[in-house]
């Protein structure tokens, strides 16, 4: 029964601290990607006063054009950080998670030496 307890105890450990992580995690990265939209929110908008500042109307379809394209670079560079910033969190998640199975195994080699067994 004390075994049983233990391991139930262990688990729960291990959940709720996977849980924290991973709310850690997310809080960290979301911030970071709500900068980065936020920073190119307004490079989109600086550069859209200045074209309508400085254009005529003929040039204007032309510069729009080419902000156009200048968006699609934006989000192609926004997609590649966002995988980037998401390949971070999955490298560190699993980072952690090793750590704590290494963790686990030491707390279960010492009570085995107690001579409690799962």
């Amino acid at each position: 029964m004390e075994t049983k307890k233990v391991r139930a105890k262990l688990l729960g450990a291990e959940e709720d601290w996977q849980g924290r992580i991973q709310g850690r995690l997310s809080e960290k990265f979301q911030d970071l990607y709500d900068k980065l939209l936020d920073k190119q929110d307004r490079e989109i908008e600086s550069q859209v006063s200045n074209l309508k500042k400085y254009l005529p109307p003929r040039q204007r379809e032309l510069r729009q054009s080419q902000r156009k394209r200048e968006e699609d670079i934006l989000h192609k560079r926004f997609d590649n950080v966002r995988r980037d910033m998401e390949l971070r969190q999955n490298m560190e998640r699993q980072k952690l998670a090793k750590e704590f199975a290494v963790k686990k195994r030491a707390m279960e080699s010492s009570t085995a030496k107690v001579g409690l067994r799962f």
